[in-house]
């Protein structure tokens, strides 16, 4: 009888999760720019981190992975400074495609939601 061997494990890989303020907030809005610096800080002491584990592992890590719903604000802030570092972003649509559109289109009344929901342009 020939014995197989084993699969390779799975590689290493962590997973991060982010939601904040939307763009409109307007606390959000007043900061924007420390919120941008503190999480491109947070994101090179991740980076650091999972740089120094490498040795510890059977194989090399794989790239970190960023979930987030994508929404106008930290998401996308942070988003963007993920694909900076090559790192991947999923971003998971709970709600199903036509209603993450409606939502995140922010629309300014229920007409424009509905068309939104439906496939529509909006008014507004």
């Amino acid at each position: 009888m020939t014995a197989f061997p084993p699969p390779p494990p799975p590689a290493v890989r962590l997973n991060l999760g982010i939601t904040g303020h939307r763009g409109g907030n307007p606390v959000f809005a007043a900061n924007r720019a420390d919120v941008q610096e503190v999480l491109g800080g947070l994101f090179d002491s991740i980076d650091r981190i999972v740089a120094a584990e490498a040795p510890t592992l059977h194989q090399p890590p794989a790239a970190t992975r960023l979930h987030s719903l994508l929404a106008d604000g930290v998401d996308l802030a942070a988003s963007a400074a993920a694909r900076a570092r090559g790192w991947q972003v999923v971003a998971p649509l709970p709600f199903g495609l036509a209603l993450n559109i409606a939502i995140n289109a922010l629309p300014e009344n229920l007409a424009d939601a509905d068309r939104l929901l439906a496939g529509d342009v909006p008014a507004d």
